[in-house]
């Protein structure tokens, strides 16, 4: 496996640093996954993407893959579609990416979106275009700590 590492030299933030990610790779890949920092995966993650990835990836209205859900159900294998975005582990197909989420990036919130980025797919993507994501029953990732990590450096 080939890693390649990217250094910011300046802080981008969230929606800037999470776009830069997202052009760069579907240069040259066709599925993204991108996974938060204050999240830990669970020991399936990769089969599970894999399997979904090649389940919906010609279905036209089914355009993210999200491995987190606030149900907290117990069947492994079930599924459920709609058109809530979850960020905190997702992937997405470059097809979407170009014709859908790039052009519509939040990047500082004018928008009015509350929330930013993540939001405004969910608020305003999403629905004005029919697409869904699709999220397990049973939660493939936790967020770090009760409400997640959100903290400055000194703090942590």
């Amino acid at each position: 496996m080939s890693t390649i590492v990217w250094i910011n030299y300046s802080k981008l933030g969230n929606p800037k640093n999470t776009f830069q990610c997202f052009d760069e790779l579907f240069k040259d890949y066709d599925f993204v996954i991108l996974a938060e920092d204050d999240v830990t995966p669970s020991e399936d993650i990769c089969d599970y993407f894999t399997y979904l990835e090649s389940k919906y990836k010609d279905v036209e209205d089914v355009a993210i893959i999200s491995a987190n859900t606030k149900e907290n159900g117990i069947d492994p294998e079930a599924i459920t579609l709609n058109p809530y975005f979850n960020g905190l582990i997702w992937g997405t197909w470059k097809k979407y990416w170009d014709q859908y989420f790039r052009d519509t990036w939040e990047f500082d919130y004018t928008s009015q979106t509350p929330g930013g980025w993540d939001w405004n797919l969910t608020l305003r993507v999403l629905p004005k275009y029919n697409l869904l994501t699709v999220h397990p029953d049973m939660s493939r990732s936790q967020h770090i700590g009760l409400n997640g990590l959100h903290c400055t450096p000194d703090l942590f």
